[in-house]
């Protein structure tokens, strides 16, 4: 990956009974493109998240906290105050398979100091392992 100066895309997979995938696109304007196609999910909201940790072995308990580089408080994907990892809900109706979302967002980020991914030399390091999202039940 030598000679790489930004990460422009990136996706994360998610395997189990909840599959799917999550596609991010960083745009020109600065902001990032979510995209996803989950399939699996009960009918209703789901909470929609990005973690700090890959570790998926007791749901959200080992996922760890949202990505909240800025210390923020916990928010909606519209609010000023959020953490970055807070993506909103995804919504599954009884009559669509798959589940889709799509959030054009300003503090997800694939490069810069507070990306989710970063380059260095010839590897590339995740800051949040596997890129890890989270689907779980919504609060609201």
């Amino acid at each position: 990956m030598s000679g790489v100066k930004q990460l422009t895309e990136a996706i994360s997979l998610l395997k189990g009974d909840v599959h799917g995938s999550v596609h991010f696109k960083a745009l020109e304007n600065g902001n990032t493109l979510i995209t996803a196609k989950i399939y699996g999910l009960a009918p209703g909201k789901h909470g929609f998240h990005v973690h700090q940790l890959g570790d998926l072995s007791n749901g959200c308990v080992t996922a760890g906290p949202h990505y909240n580089p800025h210390g923020k408080t916990h928010g909606g994907p519209h609010d000023d105050e959020r953490h970055v990892g807070d993506l909103g809900n995804i919504v599954k109706t009884e009559d669509k398979e798959p589940a889709e979302f799509e959030l054009e967002d300003s503090l997800v980020k694939l490069d810069g100091t507070f990306s989710m991914i970063w380059v260095e030399e010839d590897m590339m390091i995740l800051r949040l392992p596997v890129m890890l999202v989270v689907i779980g039940k919504s609060k609201e």
